[in-house]
């Protein structure tokens, strides 16, 4: 829910947060273009796919990497 009201955020790093288990909600933030991912319960970045990353950090259980392929 909060996606809809920081339509304006660029960046964000999520650290040391277990209960932090999906992506989706920030790959409907229009400007992202810098995440970082450190310490999380995350295995996929699925719901990053389509996002105009332009710096990716993960430093953590993703395991799946297929959404950033292009």
């Amino acid at each position: 829910a909060f996606a809809k009201d920081w339509t304006e955020l660029t960046e964000i790093e999520v650290s040391n947060c277990d209960n932090f288990t999906s992506v989706a909600p920030l790959g409907s933030l229009p400007k992202l273009t810098n995440v970082a991912l450190v310490n999380t319960s995350l295995r996929s970045i699925e719901g990053l796919r389509g996002a105009q990353l332009t710096k990716l950090r993960v430093q953590s259980g993703v395991t799946d990497l297929s959404a950033i392929e292009s």
